[in-house]
């Protein structure tokens, strides 16, 4: 294993005591590719020094500490496990939005009963799972009604959809237009 180290020192007199700097604060994080990222973007901009970089390198120093506040808050949050088993669900509608997965098959790929699966998906994320997939459904249709010159029927069968006035009838729910007017 190896580990990495990153240090940063700023002197900004000017920035509000709002935001909650606290000086010589030592964060600890498993490894974060997303971090890295803006470290090495920091020490890129630094090195370049183009005009502005240092309030790139604020901004960015702001995003760094967001990001590493935030795994502090969720790895010390009660329900983590829970959190990640309904993310690894959502990750999975919104890659394979187009399948027919039922409520019970997410169920079970969160090693969860059917109705606490619903119970804790609708706590988290705010709607049902179907209605999460369905919104996620009409978002690619709509992308895939302006880009490509297909049919109703065939972009209600790409995106998951067994009947096209059934799906004609969701979108117009969701943008108040029919596919065809959209």
């Amino acid at each position: 294993k190896t580990a990495e180290f990153y240090y940063v020192h700023f002197k900004c007199d000017q920035l509000p005591s709002s935001i909650g700097l606290t000086t010589s604060r030592v964060y600890h994080a498993p490894f974060n590719r997303q971090i890295c990222d803006v470290f090495e973007d920091m020490i890129e901009e630094t090195l370049r020094k183009q005009p502005l970089y240092e309030r790139l390198c604020i901004c960015k120093l702001f995003n760094l500490l967001t990001l590493l506040e935030r795994g502090l808050l969720w790895a010390n949050h009660p329900d983590k496990e829970n959190f990640e088993r309904i993310a690894r669900a959502v990750q999975h509608m919104n890659k394979a939005y187009n399948s027919n997965s039922s409520l019970e098959d997410y169920a079970n790929m969160c090693a969860m009963s059917k109705y606490h699966f619903l119970r804790l998906f609708e706590k988290m994320i705010g709607c049902t799972p179907m209605e999460y997939r369905n919104s996620i459904r009409l978002q690619h249709a709509a992308d895939l009604l302006l880009e490509e010159k297909l049919s109703v029927e065939q972009i209600s069968t790409m995106v998951g959809y067994s009947s096209a006035s059934y799906f004609s009838s969701a979108f117009k729910q969701k943008y108040g237009l029919s596919p065809k007017q959209y």
